[in-house]
């Protein structure tokens, strides 16, 4: 995930033992999800409550 400057804050990394388990829906979705927790939040809140 990016932060508002083009950033890298956020890594979110998801695996599966079955091939090709996950869809570019399945990426998009989860992309929603993470835009809504990490919202509001940069860098240095993420360092400062130990989360990277």
């Amino acid at each position: 995930m990016f932060n508002g400057a083009g950033d890298l804050i956020v890594v979110f990394d998801i695996d599966s033992d079955q091939p090709d388990a996950f869809t570019a829906e399945d990426a998009a979705q989860l992309a929603v999800i993470l835009r809504g927790v990490f919202s509001g939040m940069d860098e240095q809140n993420l360092i400062g409550e130990k989360i990277l």
